[in-house]
C-alpha cells in the first residue's frame, strides 16, 4: 500500500462509490500515532509567561488548540483553489456575495496540525521556538476528522470545474434537504482542498484535524478536549533547549495525566546528525 493517499483517487471514489467509501479510503491512510510541536516562548515575546502558562494548562487539561488558518505562518493557506469569478458574474451570480460566502466557509474551519515524526530538526526550530518547546504524541482512535496534506507545485486551475462546484455549493447550502448527498460530496472536495500546500512545505509531512466551528465568535480558534475527538495523549517530548523550569513543569504534567515523558538530546560524538529521545 502507498504511504500517501491519492487526491484524484479520493475524488474518483467519491464520484463513483459515494461519500462513505471515500471517507473510508482516506481513513485507511491516516497513521494511528501523530505528533504535534508546541512552542514555549521566551522574553523576546510580549506576555510570554502568561501565554506559556495557558498552553501548559491546556496540556494538563488534555485539551488541544484548533486555529483559524489566518494565524498560520504560511499566508497562502486555503488558497489552492482558483475560482473564475468573471464566469459567475456572467451567470448572474453576485461575485462579491460568493466571495463572502467562501471566506465565511473557510473561517468556519479550524485546524490543528500534526506530523509523523518527533525528531525533525526544522520542525523543532520553526514550531517549538528553536527547540525550547515540546512535542506531544497522540494516539488517533477515530480518523474521520484527520486529513493528509497534499503538496502541489501549482494551484488547481481547472477553473470551469471549480467554478461550477462553488456555484453548486452556494446553491445547495440554502436547500440541503433536496440536495444533501450531492452537497456533501462537494463539501468533502473543498475540505480536501483546505489540505493542499505548496511543495516547499513537503518536509513537514503534515496531517490536519479539521474542526467545523458552528458557534459564533471562535474564528481565531479555541481549545477542545482530546477525548471528544477520540484521541489519547501518549507521550511528551521535551525540547533540547527547553528551560529548566518548564522541564520541571512538563515532567509534573506527565505524572498528572499519566503519560510517558522524554527529553530530546543530541549525540555530539556520534556519526548520525540527528536528535535522539531519552525517557525520563
Amino acid at each position: 500500500m502507498e504511504l500517501k493517499m491519492d487526491f484524484n483517487q479520493f475524488n474518483n471514489i467519491l464520484e463513483k462509490e459515494g461519500l462513505k467509501a471515500a471517507i473510508q479510503y482516506k481513513s485507511d491512510y491516516i497513521p494511528n500515532r501523530l505528533f504535534q510541536y508546541n512552542a514555549l516562548l521566551d522574553k523576546r515575546y510580549n506576555n510570554y509567561i502568561e501565554k506559556n502558562d495557558i498552553r501548559l494548562k491546556s496540556l494538563e487539561e488534555n485539551e488541544i488548540n484548533v486555529t483559524n488558518y489566518k494565524c498560520f505562518n504560511d499566508p497562502f493557506e486555503f488558497e489552492m483553489l482558483s475560482v473564475d469569478m468573471d464566469k459567475l458574474k456572467k451567470q448572474n451570480y453576485d461575485s462579491k456575495e460568493i466571495e463572502e460566502f467562501l471566506n465565511a466557509f473557510k473561517n468556519k474551519i479550524l485546524v490543528s496540525c500534526f506530523t509523523t515524526i518527533n525528531d525533525n530538526m526544522p520542525m523543532w526550530a520553526h514550531y517549538a521556538n528553536n527547540h525550547k518547546g515540546y512535542c506531544v504524541e497522540y494516539e488517533i482512535n477515530d480518523t474521520e476528522k484527520i486529513y493528509p496534506v497534499f503538496y502541489e507545485q501549482f494551484r488547481n486551475n481547472n477553473s470551469e470545474e471549480l467554478t461550477n462546484m462553488v456555484k453548486e455549493l452556494y446553491d445547495y447550502y440554502s436547500d440541503l434537504k433536496n440536495h444533501k448527498m450531492e452537497f456533501y460530496k462537494i463539501f468533502s472536495y473543498f475540505y480536501l482542498s483546505l489540505c493542499c500546500k505548496n511543495k516547499f512545505w513537503e518536509y513537514e509531512n503534515e496531517y490536519r484535524m479539521l474542526y467545523r466551528a458552528d458557534e459564533y465568535g471562535v474564528y481565531k480558534g479555541k481549545t477542545i478536549k482530546i477525548e471528544d475527538e477520540y484521541m489519547d495523549l501518549k507521550s511528551i517530548f521535551i525540547g533540547y533547549k527547553c528551560e529548566c523550569n518548564y522541564v520541571d513543569q512538563l515532567i509534573n504534567i506527565s505524572k498528572k495525566i499519566k503519560c510517558n515523558v522524554y527529553k530530546m538530546d543530541f549525540n555530539k560524538y556520534g556519526v548520525d546528525y540527528k536528535l535522539i529521545s531519552k525517557q525520563i
